[in-house]
C-alpha cells in the first residue's frame, strides 16, 4: 500500500496547466474551455482532466486542487472559492488547508487576498525537494496576457510569459499568507501489482524509493530489493536513497533535457525519506514528466569499506550490468528511460 499525496496531484495538475502554451491568462472568461479541449493528465494510475484555455493566478490553482480532490470525501469542498478576494475563508473552511506565515511545501498555495487597496495575487510552490526554506522554492502561477493587462487577448499563452513557471519571490514586498495542506483527503492505493521488489540480498540497510510515471512515490525497499516498475513501461522520473549510518554518497544523474545533475551530501539522517532535508535530496524531478536516463553512484564517507553495487532496468533493454561504484548505470544521449533500480552493498 502508499498513501497518495494530493499535494504532489494537485501540484502535477498546476504545473501542466503552466507548461502547456494552449493555456493562458484571462481575467474575463477565466475557468478555461474556450477552446472547446480537454487534457487528462494519468497520476498514480488515476485520471485527472481539465479544460484547456484562459485562466487567471486564482482560478487555475482553484481548478488545479478541485480536480485533485475529485473522488475523494472532500470533493467539492472548494466550490466556494472563486478569486483570491474569498480563497483564504474557503480554503480554510473546507478544513484542508489552515494559514500562516510559514514557508509553503509542494502543493501549498502563496496568497495575497484582494482587497479594495491590495492588488490580489496567488502562486502554487512546486518545491522539488527543499521544502519549507523561503528562498529554495519554485512556483507556478498565471500572470497576465500577452498585451501585459489582464483582459482580453488571444486564447492560449502567445508570448511564453501568461503563465510561468520560476523561482521563488516576494510578491508586491511579501506574501500575505500560506495555505498549507494538511493531507486530510490524501487517501491509500495498492501498488503491489506495480512494483514487485522480491527478496533482499542482505541486511546492510541502504533503503531507497522510486518515483514513478503515473504511480508517483512507490513503496520503499531495501538492501538490493526492485524499486519501480518492469513490463509496464514507466519512467523512473526520481529516486531517494537513504544509506546505512555512516556512509555518505554522491550520485549524478542524468535527466531529459537537463542533463547531468550532482547531488552531494546524501546521507542517513532525522528526515531521511522525506526529501526535505539537505542530507536526502530528491535525485531526479517531480511533476516535470523527465525521465532519468542514467544514475551514478559514489561512495564520499565508507569508513567499513563495503562494497556498493546498482542494477538498473532500462527500457529496450531489460537489466543492465551489475555497476561497481562510480559506474554509469543507464545510458545517455539515447533518450532511453531507466525503468527500475535495485541498491545493495556487499
Amino acid at each position: 500500500m502508499a498513501k497518495v499525496n494530493l499535494a504532489d496531484v494537485a501540484a502535477r495538475i498546476h504545473y501542466d496547466m503552466v507548461t502547456d502554451n494552449r493555456n493562458g491568462y484571462s481575467q474575463g472568461n477565466r475557468w478555461g474551455g474556450q477552446t472547446g479541449q480537454t487534457k487528462t493528465l494519468t497520476i498514480n494510475g488515476k485520471k485527472y482532466t481539465y479544460k484547456l484555455g484562459d485562466y487567471d493566478c486564482a482560478s487555475s490553482v482553484i481548478t488545479a486542487w478541485r480536480i485533485a480532490l475529485q473522488g475523494t470525501p472532500y470533493e467539492g469542498k472548494l466550490n466556494g472559492a472563486t478569486y483570491t478576494g474569498d480563497m483564504l475563508n474557503a480554503f480554510v473552511n473546507s478544513g484542508l488547508f489552515t494559514s500562516s506565515s510559514s514557508p509553503a511545501k509542494r502543493g501549498d498555495l502563496y496568497l495575497t487576498p484582494k482587497t479594495s487597496y491590495r492588488l490580489g495575487h496567488v502562486a502554487m510552490c512546486q518545491d522539488g525537494g527543499s521544502d519549507g526554506v523561503f528562498g529554495y522554492d519554485s512556483l507556478s502561477e498565471f500572470v497576465r496576457n500577452e498585451k501585459g493587462g489582464a483582459t482580453g487577448g488571444k486564447v492560449g499563452d502567445q508570448d511564453g510569459g501568461e503563465a510561468i513557471f520560476r523561482k521563488y519571490y516576494n510578491f508586491n514586498g511579501g506574501w500575505v499568507t500560506v495555505l498549507h495542506y494538511n493531507h486530510k483527503a490524501d487517501y491509500e492505493i495498492d501498488t503491489s501489482i506495480n512494483q514487485k521488489p522480491g527478496s533482499p540480498i542482505n541486511n546492510y540497510g541502504v533503503k531507497y524509493r522510486v518515483h514513478s510515471q503515473s504511480f508517483g512515490w512507490l513503496p520503499s525497499v531495501r538492501d538490493g530489493q526492485i524499486a519501480g516498475t518492469t513490463g509496464q513501461a514507466k519512467r523512473m522520473e526520481a529516486l531517494k536513497i537513504t544509506p546505512p549510518d555512516g556512509i555518505e554518497l554522491s550520485v549524478t544523474a542524468h535527466i531529459q533535457k537537463i542533463g547531468d545533475k550532482t547531488y552531494n551530501g546524501i546521507k542517513k539522517g532525522a528526515n531521511s525519506g522525506t526529501g526535505s532535508s539537505n542530507n536526502d535530496p530528491i535525485i531526479g524531478t517531480v511533476g516535470e514528466s523527465k525521465r532519468l536516463e542514467a544514475i551514478t553512484i559514489k561512495c564520499t564517507q565508507n569508513p567499513k569499506n563495503l562494497k556498493l553495487r546498482y542494477q538498473g532496468h532500462m527500457q529496450g533493454i531489460g537489466w543492465g550490468k551489475i555497476c561497481k561504484e562510480g559506474e554509469l548505470c543507464g545510458t545517455r544521449g539515447e533518450a532511453r528511460r531507466l525503468e527500475a533500480i535495485k541498491i545493495w552493498f556487499e
